[in-house]
């Protein structure tokens, strides 16, 4: 017998229940507990300065722990490693991604964004530091609510939206640190790159293959499968994009939270592709009996194929939702804090995992501080192995240096003797040059002495002649 599908996320139900408003429709289950615990398993290994608590996530194009540091003083900060997997080390095009995604994401600082802080290579494995977010993605979360109760309500859904839509606008109208402006465009909006925390806060990230506008835009070959029912059309045709694409695929996000019903699911890509650039999109009220007309116009116009027809900003979009919600009277704050305590519902047991996998980790750190590690732990083995290494080094670099301070002894003694030599030359040279003066001088004294006495000669003999 086939397993039924759930018709929001396209996974198989764990259990055929009808849930959802008014029991009308089924979905699936969410991860069941082994899954979960397995989704925060001990890593327990060093990376760098950083120590991998749990493995968060595994997909095609990264690895995510959780990992923390430490420091003096019981300094320990929790964050999340993404790092590169094994089948796609050495591939340098995917490396190039890998760390443009890291600068572009370390520049940003907004509420609705989540922020990369570092990016290393140790030894063959490349990563990147990033914000831990406390919380859970858009799509985890929408399947879990549906699975064990009525999903997310409406004005939960739209504050999700919106939140999202402050963080688009921010990197869209991005102006850096030395004030250049750069308009950047996700490209892979989807409920998997959402993140709702536990006080209600949507962040967005994994900027992977984010664009600069005006840069080459990435081809369809550089996204992840199962995310062309959320592309634009314009970025499903392979066409340049501005932040009027993420809008489109916020906007077919806000459908499917709304209406309970997957957009543009078809069974193959080309399917998938057909439906997004012509079938025609029914308005959330005519899809789910329970969405409210008034929705629809909001909606439907970040749905618009033509980019020009669309909100041109994100935050009209963030705008047009928060209109819709202060005119009903909502509290926001309220709202959010409702939806906060939803998301820590659903996922108290990971929550749980989390914080005891951090407080084990604080704790660990802080005996490692105060006391040496003991003679039988790995630490130790690796503590030895570095102490070593260095041990080595330093003999290396002080015979090294010996070596130089000798070389530049007998340097300094053969400069002396050559500069004794060059002093014993050059009083020689004095000697030598006296001596060819005097001898000159002498030549010189002699010849006028001879002349002389040859003149005195010949005087005589002039005399001599006369007198004969």
């Amino acid at each position: 017998m086939t397993p039924s599908i759930c018709p929001l996320y396209n996974r198989p139900f764990d259990r055929v229940t009808p849930l959802g408003p008014r029991g009308r429709i089924k979905y699936a289950a969410g991860p069941t507990r082994k899954r979960c615990r397995r989704s925060v398993e001990r890593e327990n290994r060093q990376l760098g300065e950083y120590r991998l608590l749990a493995h968060l996530a595994k997909g095609g194009q990264s690895a995510v722990f959780l990992a923390a540091r430490g420091g003096p003083h019981g300094f320990f900060r929790p964050v999340v490693i993404k790092g590169i997997p094994d089948r796609n080390l050495g591939d340098r095009r995917f490396e190039a991604l890998f760390y443009k995604e890291a600068t572009v994401s370390s520049r940003f600082s907004h509420p609705h964004v989540v922020t990369v802080h570092d990016a290393k290579q140790v030894g063959d494995e490349h990563f990147m530091v990033m914000d831990y977010v406390a919380g859970q993605t858009v799509a985890d979360l929408a399947q879990r609510a549906f699975s064990q109760g009525d999903g997310l309500s409406l004005h939960e859904s739209l504050l999700i939206v919106a939140d999202a839509c402050e963080g688009l606008d921010y990197v869209h109208d991005f102006v850096d640190i030395d004030q250049q402006s750069y308009s950047i465009v996700h490209c892979d909006i989807s409920p998997q790159n959402l993140m709702v925390t536990y006080q209600g806060m949507t962040r967005v990230f994994d900027f992977g293959i984010a664009q600069v506008v005006g840069e080459t835009a990435a081809g369809s070959d550089d996204l992840v499968g199962g995310k062309f029912a959320y592309m634009s059309p314009e970025q499903c045709r392979g066409e340049g994009v501005d932040g009027r694409s993420d809008i489109f695929s916020l906007g077919v996000i806000a459908y499917e939270l709304v209406s309970a019903q997957r957009l543009f699911r078809r069974g193959s890509v080309e399917e998938v592709k057909e439906a997004l650039l012509t079938e025609p999109i029914d308005a959330p009220s005519k899809a789910s009996e329970w969405v409210p007309a008034e929705i629809d116009p909001i909606i439907m116009r970040a749905l618009e194929r033509e980019p020009g027809e669309r909100y041109q900003r994100a935050g009209e979009f963030g705008a047009a939702i928060r209109g819709y919600l202060s005119g009903l009277g909502v509290d926001l704050e309220a709202l959010r804090e409702g939806l906060g305590g939803k998301v820590a519902a659903l996922f108290a047991q990971e929550r749980q995992e989390v914080a005891r996998a951090l407080r084990d980790a604080r704790e660990q750190m802080s005996d490692q501080a105060l006391r040496p590690p003991s003679e039988t732990s790995v630490e130790v083995a690796t503590y030895r192995a570095q102490l070593i290494a260095s041990e080595e080094a330093l003999e290396e670099a002080t015979a090294r240096v010996e070596e130089l301070n000798l070389g530049a002894q007998r340097g300094a003694e053969l400069i002396g003797a050559l500069s004794d030599e060059v002093r014993a030359l050059r009083r020689r040279q004095s000697y030598f040059v006296a001596a060819i003066v005097a001898l000159s001088l002498f030549a010189a004294a002699i010849a006028t002495f001879s002349m002389t006495e040859v003149g005195s000669a010949v005087s005589a003999s002039a005399e001599a002649a006369q007198q004969d």
